[in-house]
């Protein structure tokens, strides 16, 4: 099963050069929409039609419906808080890392499918599943562990240089960045990207990798390859039937698929120019990847690496596919530049996105911010719509309501550009679905958890006058 395995794409775009001479729009305001829930929590996730939060004493976790707001479930996860805790959702599948314990959870009904001890949790680390296979990635290197039933594996350690200020005192411990992602499960082996030379032919704080398959219970190698992965991986993945491992890799210029079972070459495309622009972008359905190579747009089957369709890029320096499989922002950049927005059916439009610009999956558009507003893309690529937005640091996005600062205040706009006023301080927006908008307030504390709010962000209506009734003759 392909999953994008970059949840953030750090990118730039470009605006037209009269948007930043563009008069402000005007700004309307509304009051805060009443809660449909509320509680102090210290994340929120979103899975299926729920909103699942970690509350206050990191010991429960709650579920609400997003439409009503009304308590689907409450479950005690564990007795006693103990360490960094994470709540997670990948690909549907409900997680909780909490300290050393990883518990996995049925989304619809809270109840606990799975628990066992692996690593303790941390900050610096990202956990990774697909099937019975589970991985964090970490500073340290790529963690294996199996799910079923959930039992520690293997460390595919990155190399760790000591640095020492005086020769005198302790050393800082470094590790080389290199990639250090699991792919998915094929053939009861691990397919992942790790640290792959061992000879001492690294840089100072990088390091080669290779793409191979191993064995999860010893970390052995059944093969390696590195002919699509030199350093790190933009993106990468298990096709839908398992056969294919496939990549998109920035570093390596290069993207295409091996063979699962056998490491085996079986499609690559590469950038021929040194310096044109390479990257790309997969499709909604996970069955193809559209990629950017020397100012041509071209869509590849990504088990067969087959071209479904091409088109000149127009000088895009990026690509991004409309109803894309990503997480919600998937662009952000100081600089301007030109982006093509592609069709799964092969419509290609070169759109200038502003400097300091965001842009968010909006269903099967994009809705791009920056600097006052927030422009949206239909699923067609063609501009359906400008409204009033945050002036700054538009980082939180739903499909209902976007937040960000103006003049230092955070604020929340709804999806019309009406700024709603009276909101807590260091509320911002943490997801939502449709007009179904999670709100997030920080605690004053840094060791306190913040406060969730549901809320349904729909424009504030100005009342009707009273109807005069009639009277009679």
């Amino acid at each position: 099963m392909a999953r994008l395995l970059l949840a953030l794409l750090v990118l730039a775009a470009a605006a037209p050069a009269a948007a930043a001479a563009d008069p402000p729009l005007a700004t309307a305001e509304t009051q805060l929409p009443p809660a449909l829930w509320e509680g102090r929590a210290w994340q929120v996730e979103l899975v299926g039609d729920l909103a699942v939060a970690l509350e206050a004493d990191l010991c429960h976790l709650v579920a609400v419906d997003l439409a009503t707001g009304e308590r689907r479930w409450r479950r005690e996860v564990q007795a006693e808080a103990n360490g960094y805790h994470t709540l997670v959702v990948v690909d549907g599948r409900l997680f909780l890392w909490a300290g050393p314990t990883l518990i996995e959870l049925a989304p619809k009904t809270g109840r606990v499918l799975s628990r066992g001890e692996i690593l303790h949790n941390r900050r610096e680390c990202a956990l990774m599943v697909d099937g019975p296979q589970g991985a964090a990635s970490c500073d340290i290197g790529l963690w294996l562990f199996g799910l079923a039933p959930v039992e520690l594996g293997p460390l595919l350690r990155a190399t760790e240089i000591h640095l020492y200020e005086d020769l005198g005192r302790p050393h800082t411990t470094h590790y080389l960045q290199s990639a250090r992602w699991l792919f998915g499960r094929a053939d009861g082996l691990a397919v992942v990207a790790v640290e792959g030379d061992r000879g001492g032919r690294h840089g100072m704080f990088t390091a080669p990798a290779v793409l191979a398959a191993v064995d999860p219970t010893t970390g052995d190698a059944r093969w390696r390859t590195s002919e699509l992965v030199a350093s790190g991986l933009t993106a990468g993945g298990i096709t839908q039937d398992h056969g294919r491992a496939w990549v998109l890799s920035e570093s390596t210029r290069a993207a295409g698929a091996v063979d699962a079972k056998t490491g085996a070459l079986v499609w690559k495309v590469a950038a021929k120019g040194e310096d044109s622009p390479f990257n790309g972008d997969l499709l909604g359905d996970g069955s193809a990847m559209v990629v950017l190579a020397d100012d041509v747009v071209t869509c590849r089957d990504l088990v067969t690496g087959a071209e479904r369709w091409r088109a000149p890029a127009g000088g895009a320096q990026r690509v991004l596919v409309l109803g894309g499989r990503d997480s919600p922002r998937v662009y952000t950049g100081d600089e301007p530049m030109p982006v093509a927005v592609a069709t799964p059916g092969g419509r290609v439009r070169v759109i200038e996105i502003p400097a300091g610009g965001q842009v968010f999956r909006d269903g099967d558009g994009l809705a791009i911010a920056w600097s006052g507003r927030v422009r949206r893309l239909d699923a067609r690529g063609a501009v359906s719509g400008e409204v009033a937005g945050p002036r700054s640091g538009s980082w939180g996005y739903a499909p209902g309501a976007v937040s960000g600062f103006d003049d230092g205040a955070q604020v929340v706009y709804l999806r019309d550009g009406t700024r709603v006023a009276g909101l807590p301080a260091g509320t911002s927006v943490g997801g939502g679905r449709g007009d179904a908008v999670v709100l997030m307030t920080r605690a004053s504390a840094r060791d306190e958890a913040g406060t969730a709010r549901l809320v349904r962000a729909a424009p504030a209506r100005t009342p009707r006058p009273p109807r005069t009734p009639r009277t009679g003759r």
